[in-house]
């Protein structure tokens, strides 16, 4: 398990280093190359595989951790932020202060996470939308899976028209002044 785990970890550490000259960047590449090394050791193990919905909740708590962490300007705002998102200090509405603080509006915020939340966990993601085609090197040892059919991936008019569709509607939502974040590098 060693010889998978200490690659994979400073694999991730250098990827942390790419991204910037910082301690939040190395911390970074660290939290998710332990989270790789552990998912390995646990497969390699065979170890029972958790339910899915824990180990969905696993992942997304290790990436919201590490992303905190990448846009920290150092780590004592990192952890600042970290036991503020875990421990809110309801006696003065810690999270309202924190939201009124950078101007969120409360409700818009909660129903935008929503429908979010709802088209991330009923849409098919990419690996089904591209069951049918080879797409990497990948083996494609997958078993049959029940996605209806209108949503398979397949070359035609409509798909190109709905990518098209997508596309505009993402660059028009795209408003504001956004700097793409590796020019600060």
């Amino acid at each position: 398990m060693v010889a998978v785990a200490v690659p994979v970890i400073i694999t991730f550490l250098v990827a942390g280093a790419w991204h910037g000259a910082g301690w939040t960047f190395l911390v970074f590449g660290l939290i998710h190359g332990i989270a790789m090394a552990v998912n390995h050791g646990w497969n390699q193990a065979r170890m029972p595989q958790l339910p899915s919905g824990l180990g969905w909740l696993l992942t997304m708590l290790v990436v919201v951790v590490g992303l905190v962490v990448f846009r920290a300007s150092d780590l004592t705002t990192a952890l600042t932020m970290l036991l503020a998102m875990a421990t809110p200090d309801l006696a003065s509405n810690g999270w309202i202060y924190a939201a009124n603080m950078t101007n969120i509006d409360y409700a818009d915020a909660i129903g935008l996470i929503s429908v979010l939340f709802a088209i991330v966990m009923m849409l098919p993601n990419t690996q089904q939308v591209f069951y049918k085609h080879e797409i990497s090197s990948d083996s494609s040892d997958q078993e049959e899976l029940s996605l209806s059919r209108w949503l398979m991936w397949r070359p035609s008019p409509r798909w190109a028209l709905t990518a098209a569709m997508v596309l505009a509607v993402g660059l028009s939502l795209a408003t504001g002044d956004t700097a793409f974040i590796y020019y600060q590098f």
